[in-house]
């Protein structure tokens, strides 16, 4: 029991809130600069690993800066071979779930600040095609997930002044 209490009694752990968070690995600095110095840059690792959050918080970073007017983040409305057909409810419930760590990580960076004047935009995939993407931030997640077609789309709406960051899971 008392080693137990001394594992709570930890001084070494960092325990503190931050808003925007800095990588932690050199992985993950790698992502970072690959984030400053091109208009595109993919994130490759197995799960738990910062992708998501490390994007999100960039692109939380650049919106405060002026460096982009909006943040677009995307996501594959459902994981690969699912149909969301069945589910009950609108099309907006149905997709909660899918869209749900995308706007936790959102929340997480930007704390209770809402934004509802769609300089925050989040949306599946498939509601991408046919847009131009200027001085945006864009994050694509779970792109591995996406088929052939549904990337190559993502890739090609990438406007100007913009900064694309894909993320995929390995498995």
């Amino acid at each position: 029991s008392s080693a137990a209490s001394d594992v709570y009694k930890r001084q070494d752990r960092d325990q503190r809130y931050v808003r925007h968070g800095g990588p932690k690995t050199e992985m993950q600095r790698a992502f970072i600069e690959a984030l400053d110095a091109f208009h595109m840059a993919l994130a490759l690792g197995p799960a738990g690993t910062g992708k998501t959050y490390l994007s999100i918080a960039k692109a939380v970073e650049a919106l405060d800066a002026g460096e982009v007017q909006r943040i677009v983040l995307t996501r594959p409305a459902m994981e690969a071979g699912e149909s969301i057909g069945y589910l009950p409810g609108s099309l907006q419930e149905k997709m909660a779930p899918y869209l749900r760590p995308l706007s936790d990580a959102l929340s997480d960076c930007l704390g209770s600040k809402l934004i509802a004047d769609g300089t925050i935009e989040i949306a599946p995939v498939r509601y991408m095609r046919g847009r131009t993407l200027n001085r945006s931030f864009v994050a694509i997640d779970e792109a591995q997930n996406c088929t052939h077609r549904p990337i190559k789309m993502l890739l090609t709406r990438l406007g100007w002044n913009s900064t694309m960051a894909v993320t995929c899971l390995l498995y």
